[in-house]
């Protein structure tokens, strides 16, 4: 997992934070209990020190929109915004990586699962 700021932000010309670095930032993280590593991020985050943590429950453009104006520094995998110009992603030095992939409900609509159907029958595994 990495950090996403805004290209302005003072900690965006750093090539690797600490968990000191962020303390006195608010920092957006996915809510409770959807994903396990971003719960375990919260703990390291919270008993680290006094950072704000502002939840959401996925990232859309509303979330990165506030990011981008300096709201709050996004934890994220780095492929969630590396194609936003306007956010830097910047690494930190924790053991966690964020898994990430197609969400998709665990009852798809028939176009959905069609979808999923087709992506998974392209890839190719070793």
């Amino acid at each position: 997992a990495s950090l996403a700021m805004p290209a302005y932000h003072p900690l965006a010309k750093r090539e690797k934070l600490t968990l000191s670095d962020i303390r006195e930032e608010q920092i957006f993280l996915i809510s409770p209990q959807k994903v396990e590593v971003m719960d375990e991020i919260r703990k390291d985050l919270k008993a680290s020190g006094a950072m704000h943590i502002i939840d959401f429950d996925s990232v859309n453009s509303k979330v990165l929109q506030r990011c981008e104006n300096g709201e709050g520094i996004l934890v994220a995998p780095v492929n969630w915004v590396k194609q936003h110009t306007l956010l830097k992603m910047v690494d930190i030095d924790w053991k966690y990586e964020i898994p990430y992939g197609i969400l998709f409900s665990k009852t798809p609509s028939d176009k959905v699962r069609r979808m999923i159907n087709a992506i998974q029958d392209s890839v190719y595994t070793i």
